[in-house]
């Protein structure tokens, strides 16, 4: 019997992980679904944004909760933030005063703080690196500005981690304006605020 139940374990265990990462995905949205997104393993929960970076702006926030039960997938760090904004400005301007805020902070190592052109899915725009230093770790962050249906939207994440991860792009390439195609528990409290870059980033 006890051989029956551990082979049934492996084999469900075998089965998770040879899922894909859309599989294991579940729709993230704000208050009044103005857009979603899929967040993977490790799960998204709507989260605070002052837990992590001590900024002021409004915005909403999903943290990621490590799921240790499942390969290395908890590997990627305690957490990271989606930050989502929008406004009507352009995506240069946005860029150009978002990275002059950064290194104005001194955000900016190595290779950091180079707007970068990307693509992921329907989402085109620009991208950039940075990095800062909150309650004792080096957090990493990623930024897309990209603009759909004429406004503009700013996503980062951020992590421990330095290195890109799968999960990052499937959040980026599967934002998408309006409501989740089916019903979350992924939602924060929050509607989608409005976005001004050049009062908030000065």
């Amino acid at each position: 019997m006890f051989m029956v139940r551990f082979s049934l374990a492996l084999a469900l265990i075998a089965t998770l992980l040879s899922c894909s990462m859309d599989n294991l995905a579940v729709y993230c949205t704000d208050l009044n679904g103005s857009f979603h997104f899929k967040g993977a393993i490790p799960p998204l929960k709507p989260g605070v944004v002052e837990k992590i970076w001590d900024i002021k702006q409004q915005a909403i926030v999903f943290e990621a909760v490590p799921d240790y039960t499942v390969g290395d997938l908890g590997d990627i760090g305690p957490t990271y933030i989606l930050m989502v904004n929008y406004g009507a400005t352009e995506i240069d301007p946005a860029m150009t005063v978002f990275k002059n805020y950064l290194i104005g902070q001194d955000y900016c190592g190595n290779l950091e703080c180079i707007p970068e052109p990307f693509t992921l899915g329907e989402n085109s725009g620009q991208k950039i690196l940075w990095r800062s230093e909150s309650k004792g770790y080096t957090w990493y962050a990623r930024d897309y500005i990209f603009k759909r249906e004429g406004i503009l939207y700013h996503i980062s994440i951020q992590s421990i981690e330095r290195e890109s991860r799968p999960e990052y792009d499937m959040i980026v390439r599967t934002f998408t304006p309006g409501p989740p195609p089916e019903p979350t528990t992924c939602r924060t409290e929050i509607a989608l605020p409005t976005y001004n870059p050049s009062s908030l980033f000065n």
